[in-house]
């Protein structure tokens, strides 16, 4: 009681006072919020620029680049689905360029998709329909030149590479985490047991002990039994099910649109994860469905 009585005495002091040189006195109130002045700057996001990559075997394609201020973190090379192009993951970049803890992203179009050139005829088309094996397979060169792009922007201080992939695009991830360097985690939305003869089991079993991130709508028809397998194989894996129907990341984010709180929440989590060397691929996998296999998508299914 004794100094709430001096404290006012303080209070009605202080308008009396006439002396220029004497400091005011700081009430509780004022000390009170002055942390609230310390609080950390907002970081700007990462600015995003449009660059071009050559492949090995030729191909000219685009891609988003963004690179960190500190390009310490990994490099995250983004595959698309078959159709489409790189806007599929634009929701998830947009997520990633305002991370807390950013990454060293390529988005990429693949070869003969969106602005990317190097079809079967060396044009911008790829043609589902007169495709062979071989072609499918050398897309598997555009995510090895993109994670390529992303390390050397990084000036070769990323720490590791995360593969990320839609559809299609989950079959390459798969099987470019063996011949990537510095893979530490490997992401699947919508995996398809096999597209012309491009398998999912053999390549993820090789790299089974890596983080993982499994998804698909529950409805999938094409990607359920490949998930519930490729759930069972792997060692560490955060694995979603969605509601409806749709497969890929465009259509089940444009339905379901969690699915890039849940990959930000994933990268996030497999940040500081270390790569490992590819294990032996088993010459059979027990645990692969003898369905499930993935066709080329025409666009969202039904819910």
């Amino acid at each position: 009681m004794r100094f709430a009585h001096s404290m006012a005495a303080v209070v009605v002091l202080l308008p009396a006072c006439s002396c220029d040189d004497e400091k005011p006195r700081v009430s509780p109130q004022s000390s009170a919020s002055a942390p609230a002045s310390a609080e950390a700057p907002i970081v700007p996001p990462i600015p995003s620029k449009v660059v071009t990559i050559q492949t090995d075997d030729g191909a000219t394609l685009a891609a988003d680049l963004l690179v960190p201020k500190e390009p310490t973190g990994p490099v995250l090379v983004l595959v698309h689905a078959f159709r489409v192009d790189r806007s599929e993951w634009t929701p998830l970049v947009e997520k990633l360029a305002s991370a807390k803890r950013r990454y060293t992203v390529v988005n990429v179009d693949l070869r003969g998709h969106g602005m990317s050139r190097g079809g079967q005829d060396g044009g911008k088309s790829f043609d589902w329909t007169t495709s062979k094996p071989e072609d499918v397979g050398q897309l598997l060169h555009d995510v090895e030149a993109a994670a390529k792009t992303g390390m050397e922007a990084s000036g070769g201080r990323a720490r590791s590479v995360v593969l990320l992939g839609s559809s299609l695009g989950a079959a390459l991830a798969a099987k470019a985490a063996s011949t990537v360097p510095k893979v530490s985690a490997v992401g699947l939305v919508s995996p398809g047991a096999a597209i012309r003869g491009f398998d999912i089991y053999h390549p993820f079993a090789a790299v089974r002990t890596l983080p993982a991130f499994i998804g698909a709508a529950g409805a999938d028809n094409v990607s359920r039994d490949p998930v519930a397998a490729l759930g069972k194989m792997a060692k560490n894996a955060t694995i979603k099910a969605y509601n409806g129907q749709f497969h890929s990341a465009r259509w089940i984010g444009k339905d379901q649109p969690e699915l890039w709180d849940d990959l930000a929440a994933w990268l996030e989590q497999v940040y500081d994860a270390k790569p490992s060397e590819p294990m032996p691929s088993p010459s059979t996998s027990p645990e692969a469905p003898a369905k499930g296999t993935a066709k080329p998508e025409k666009g969202g299914g039904k819910k």
